[in-house]
């Protein structure tokens, strides 16, 4: 079958609509995905950095010797980021 020229010229243009619709959708999933991860790692460090005071305040407290029963139940509990560490 020989298509017609307005024919030929349909099909080229649903070939660019369906390449700009795969490209912008491509576009659109590694800016998700560039902010879902942008938002762990700042988790993360958020994290670490909360744990780091909670960990220089802790060693204070111990240099001071400023210590009541339930700050030591506490200090006496395994940290979450070394469970061999106490």
């Amino acid at each position: 079958m020989i298509m017609t020229p307005h024919q030929v010229a349909a099909v080229a243009a649903l070939g660019g609509l369906a390449t700009a619709i795969g490209l912008i959708l491509f576009v659109a999933l590694a800016l998700g995905l560039h902010a879902i991860l942008s938002r762990l790692v700042d988790a993360c460090d958020a994290y670490r950095t909360r744990r780091a005071y909670q960990r220089d305040q802790q060693q204070q407290r111990r240099s001071l010797g400023v210590f009541t029963d339930a700050q030591r139940a506490i200090d006496s509990l395994p940290t979450t980021d070394h469970p061999h560490k106490r």
